[in-house]
């Protein structure tokens, strides 16, 4: 099959639509959605990291980290503190509240990996790792390249 045949960001596309209806699903009981976890699972990982710092490990903009990070306060699952040497900065920490919740995201990416690789070998699974990552840094290098653009455009 020839490069203008092959439908690889189809392909990514249906993986990533039907991640976010299980993700939605396993999480209904703790009322988030499958765009929530991704940030509550980083601030679990960086306690007292900020919201420039949270967007930028998922390549978000910052209005969507602002609601994401919005909702899970207003949920009780985090709760956000002034930094003491600069107060325009907010620090976000893990709520006890968000114990049984990160448990249920722990275990629902466990079992959505394992419905991702089923049938496949140890060897094939990391080599699609290291494939899909590639092309994550393919992707973030092209809209990075159009972003200057236009900021140059801008600039004149």
């Amino acid at each position: 099959m020839d490069r203008e045949q092959r439908q690889i960001g189809k392909h990514i596309s249906v993986a990533y639509r039907m991640g976010q209806i299980f993700y939605d699903n396993e999480l209904a009981p703790f009322s988030i959605g499958s765009g929530q976890q991704f940030f509550l699972v980083n601030i679990a990982q960086a306690p007292g990291i900020t919201l420039l710092e949270l967007a930028q490990n998922g390549y978000f903009d910052k209005g969507t980290t602002a609601r994401a990070v919005h909702k899970l306060e207003e949920a009780g699952y985090i709760r956000v503190e002034a930094d003491q040497e600069d107060r325009r900065l907010r620090k976000l920490f893990v709520t006890e509240k968000a114990g049984p919740l990160l448990k249920a995201t722990r275990a629902a990416s466990r079992s959505w990996q394992d419905a991702l690789t089923q049938g496949m070998t140890e060897e094939e699974c990391a080599l699609a790792e290291q494939l899909l990552e590639r092309m994550a840094e393919n992707a973030y290098a092209r809209i990075s390249l159009l972003k200057g653009k236009r900021e140059n455009e801008w600039n004149k």
